[in-house]
């Protein structure tokens, strides 16, 4: 046991932009994509989103994690954010969501920044977001990952891995929802 866990030390000490692998970019994910209804979700905790968009409940997900959620037509959104990270969720509304979320006064469509909407066949998202890109299944996962140095007083620069990670699961062709997460871990 103790063999695998120095291999997995040692790997994660080695990791840096030129180990990544095929389908990684090694560069920050467009700020675009953190802007969505009029909120860039890197700048708001879920308090704010609510100030912004109307109330909602805050609600437990994961071990650390609280979300918000909104509907909009036959749309929803989840915002969520843990000790580690932050992002949010598109999809179509589920007989669960509706108990739940709030819904938003206007019939927003829910677009990014960068254009990603439910809808979008798998062309157009390669044109927004390129080539690069992992498929599983029905689809598509773009990471974007880089280290930054940071200056901390109580010890040595540190390390931190920054990762944003944009999945699309596609139904019969199109997007049938997409999240941005970001993670960022030392």
């Amino acid at each position: 046991m103790g063999g695998v866990v120095s291999a997995q030390a040692e790997q994660l000490q080695s990791r840096s932009p030129e180990s990544a692998d095929q389908y990684t970019i090694t560069e920050h994910a467009p700020d675009s994509v953190f802007r969505i209804l009029g909120i860039d979700v890197r700048n708001q905790f879920l308090t704010g989103i609510s100030r912004k968009l109307g109330f909602s409940l805050i609600y437990d997900i994961g071990h650390t994690g609280k979300a918000i959620c909104y509907i909009s037509n036959s749309q929803q959104i989840e915002f969520y954010e843990s000790s580690i990270g932050y992002g949010y969720k598109v999809s179509t509304i589920s007989d669960d969501s509706k108990k739940e979320c709030a819904t938003l006064n206007s019939s927003q469509t829910f677009v990014n920044g960068i254009g990603l909407a439910l809808g979008l066949g798998k062309d157009k998202v390669t044109e927004i977001l390129g080539k690069k890109r992992n498929q599983i299944d029905d689809a598509l996962v773009y990471e974007f990952w880089v280290q930054e140095k940071e200056e901390h007083p109580e010890s040595d620069s540190i390390w931190a891995d920054i990762t944003t990670t944009i999945y699309l699961q596609f139904n019969e062709g199109y997007v049938g929802s997409y999240s941005v997460s970001a993670t960022k871990t030392y």
